[in-house]
């Protein structure tokens, strides 16, 4: 099935959820590109679209993150209930140092496609649906590759590695204690990938909280924040991986700011190219947002 009969199958399903609550619904009203984003990413997940650089201090290399989601219509429903629909564009790589060449890309996955989110604004909590469907491919380029020997670096071969999925999570964000917390849940399936060994289904969970508040005056709003991802994939045998990040943002939560953080992963490797193997890495990462 083609991406965008499913966005829009999604769509229409999503209307006649929201419709049928309520039968008095006036004709929604449709805004082009509004302000902010309706789901901001997800912090842990490493298939979300962000700007950054993370460092990994032992072995001196970086994970770099280029992307951007964007909504581009939206759809008011009732009072506290809409849809937005938006579009990704997202890669990241990872950057190697060999033979006194610095900076060099080793591998690459790239992201795009689009989203389909549905938010129900509640007392108290905010629920939102998240669809997502996303072409993902990953490739290994001249940073693993010896020009004078005219080979692969540590006897690697490029894997044609495909995945087109479409995924579903599900949130709620709620005040408590003085934080704001964003827990989820969700899975995706892929309709179509290489190799065929790897399992169609994967599931997710995590929890995303933050201090602060953006109504508070301040000469810079901070927030120190935690966000935990774990993703279940068959690759080929299901295994867990773990992604916890502790940091602050200056800036507003759901505006352009600017992020710090440490981040420890642990699970199959992040870059797909290499998704058979288990590693442990701590990093030190900086990006920016601007939903």
């Amino acid at each position: 099935m083609k991406s965008k009969h499913i966005l829009l199958s999604l769509l229409l399903l999503f209307s006649a959820i929201s419709f049928a609550q309520n039968d008095s619904v006036q004709s929604p009203t449709v805004v082009f590109f509004p302000l902010g984003l309706n789901f901001l990413p997800l912090r842990a997940n490493n298939q979300e679209a962000k700007v950054g650089i993370l460092y990994y201090p032992n072995t001196t290399n970086l994970k770099v993150d280029i992307g951007n989601s964007m909504d581009l219509l939206r759809f008011n429903l009732q009072e506290n209930k809409y849809i937005t629909v938006g579009i990704e564009f997202m890669a990241y790589a990872y950057s190697v140092s060999f033979s006194q060449m610095r900076l060099q890309i080793g591998t690459l996955d790239g992201f795009f496609g689009g989203n389909a989110t549905y938010t129900n604004e509640l007392a108290g909590s905010r629920f939102s649906t998240r669809l997502r469907y996303l072409h993902n491919s990953a490739h290994l380029v001249d940073g693993f590759y010896s020009v004078d020997d005219h080979q692969w670096l540590n006897n690697k071969q490029p894997i044609p590695f495909t995945r087109d999925f479409a995924e579903v999570i599900f949130s709620d964000e709620f005040p408590y204690s003085g934080l704001s917390i964003r827990p989820y849940i969700g899975g995706s399936i892929a309709t179509r990938q290489r190799p065929t060994l790897l399992k169609r289904s994967a599931f997710c969970a995590g929890v995303e909280a933050h201090t602060g508040n953006d109504l508070e005056p301040a000469f810079i709003h901070h927030h120190f924040f935690f966000a935990y991802h774990f993703l279940l994939a068959g690759l080929p045998v299901y295994q867990g991986s773990h992604q916890v990040q502790l940091g602050v943002k200056f800036g507003g939560w759901q505006s352009k700011g600017v992020n710090f953080f440490l981040s420890y992963f642990n699970g199959n490797n992040m870059f797909n190219e290499f998704f058979y193997e288990r590693i442990n890495r701590f990093g030190v990462g900086f990006s920016v947002d601007f939903p």
